[in-house]
């Protein structure tokens, strides 16, 4: 084992690394991506669809309908991930 020095930003971290066997490099993990589409429901409702995960949901607004999806996607994938959203609207206000 060496102790390496990992300059960062002014600051110092020092990591133990084990030379003697090939490390990989702490990668970021790609985001995942979802598609999100609204669409006008019954009455005043905006439906929500992400076919990916098969989450439908609703919401009065846009802003509700998105953050319900966003909670039952949550939901799915674990809160702890992070993931983005294509939203695409076929309606129009």
């Amino acid at each position: 084992m060496s102790n390496i020095i990992f300059p960062l930003l002014g600051n110092e971290i020092s990591r133990k690394v084990d030379v003697t066997q090939p490390q990989e490099l702490d990668k970021p993990k790609p985001r995942k991506s979802y598609n999100l589409v609204l669409e006008k429901g019954e009455g005043d409702w905006i439906l929500a669809h992400c076919e990916e995960l098969h989450v439908h949901t609703q919401g009065k607004t846009n802003d509700k309908a998105i953050r319900h999806a966003v909670e039952a996607i949550e939901l799915m994938v674990g809160s702890d991930k992070e993931f983005s959203l294509t939203i695409r609207q076929i309606f129009s206000v």
